[in-house]
């Protein structure tokens, strides 16, 4: 039987004109998470964009890409792993990250 995972998503805002939208699944059999990707938003919303992110989110489900995701025990873990590799640092107005 193959593997089942729980796709999850996880919002962060950063500043008034643009979010970053977590891509995050469980695996059903560990109970373990990985960030899949992360997709940054901005202000004007972009139809092309949001359709090319759509699309990449499920090629990389099918081609097999969550093989080779960090694992971790919890949702802030992995979303925390997933910013240090791919340098995602996020400081709001207040100076707070």
């Amino acid at each position: 039987m193959h593997t089942l995972y729980r796709e999850i998503v996880i919002w962060r805002r950063n500043g008034d004109a643009e979010a970053v939208r977590y891509s995050c699944f469980e695996n059903l059999e560990t109970g373990r998470f990985c960030v899949q990707l992360a997709d940054f938003v901005r202000l004007p919303l972009d139809d092309t964009q949001a359709h090319h992110q759509q699309r990449n989110r499920v090629e990389l489900l099918v081609e097999g890409q969550l093989e080779n995701c960090g694992w971790h025990d919890n949702l802030k873990a992995a979303i925390e792993a997933h910013d240090a590799i791919f340098e995602n640092v996020f400081t709001d107005p207040s100076g707070r990250t």
